[in-house]
């Protein structure tokens, strides 16, 4: 299981939200004895009063109140992002710890899947013997194996099917029998050796 982490960067927030946040940590910090003695504590708390009075201050929509607004913004955003990898660094992913800062929990990605690769688009190729096959990208498939056998496998005693690699959704079958039907099969190849196999489709090659 991965560690947790905090969400430090706060560049995206509004500037009233960035207040909220800013004043919601330090108000979960201060006196907060799990981390004692983190002198950004202090430091964060008097920038978020500055930059409170400075949004007061900007709503007159002055050249020189709106740079002081973004200037004390600025203050708080790095002070933000110092005391919050301070706090992982201390806390060494210990989740009572991390939860009790005021900081959101970093999303950690889920572990991705990939989906059926879907219908299988046929067309004879530009000369004789060629056979083109695509499907629709599938992400995050980082592959696919293009599968084609001479015989109905839905009728036939057995299939054989002769496989060929592609790092992109279409591929070309060539030196195939003109005019001849051949059964397609596509499976998307995903992270760690995921298979996901679509149904079979027919075509004719040129």
């Amino acid at each position: 299981m991965k560690a947790l982490k905090l969400r430090t960067g706060f560049s995206n927030e509004s500037d009233s939200p960035l207040a909220i946040q800013s004043a919601f940590i330090v108000s979960k910090m201060t006196g907060n004895t799990l981390f004692p003695e983190i002198a950004t504590i202090a430091e964060l708390s008097a920038a978020t009063t500055v930059f409170v009075k400075a949004l007061e201050d900007a709503k007159g929509r002055s050249t020189a109140s709106i740079a002081k607004k973004n200037e004390a913004r600025l203050v708080v955003l790095q002070l933000l992002k110092s005391l919050g990898l301070t706090i992982m660094g201390i806390a060494n992913g210990n989740s009572e710890m991390l939860n009790s800062t005021g900081y959101p929990i970093a999303k950690t990605p889920g572990p991705r899947t990939i989906g059926n690769p879907g219908m299988v688009q046929l067309k004879p190729g530009i000369s004789a013997g060629m056979l083109e096959a695509s499907v629709k990208p599938e992400k995050p498939a980082p592959s696919y194996l293009f599968m084609i056998s001479s015989v109905n496998p839905e009728t036939a005693e057995k299939a054989e099917w002769v496989s060929f690699g592609s790092t992109v959704s279409k591929f070309i079958f060539t030196d195939l029998l003109p005019r001849s039907q051949y059964w397609i099969k596509v499976i998307s190849v995903g992270p760690r050796g995921q298979r996901v196999a679509g149904a079979v489709f027919s075509g004719f090659a040129a």
